[in-house]
């Protein structure tokens, strides 16, 4: 496993336990990909930012019910 990988479980794991710096750090980590891809299947960027957006609130809301990164 590389230390990309380890990072990115690291910081997981912290977001599950309702740190809002380790969900900061994962925001900025993949926005830009997730926004990317988005992009790819609507053109409409205000829908992706908004998908994206929902899609965070919706993890930050249930982070406890989460997996652990393994």
């Amino acid at each position: 496993m590389g230390a990309t990988d380890q990072e990115d479980q690291l910081y997981w794991n912290r977001f599950r336990n309702g740190e809002e710096v380790a969900f900061s750090w994962l925001y900025q980590r993949y926005v830009r990909v997730l926004y990317s891809y988005g992009m790819k299947l609507n053109r409409d960027s205000d829908l992706v930012e908004d998908a994206i957006q929902d899609m965070f609130t919706d993890l930050w809301r249930t982070r406890s019910q989460l997996a652990e990164a393994q």
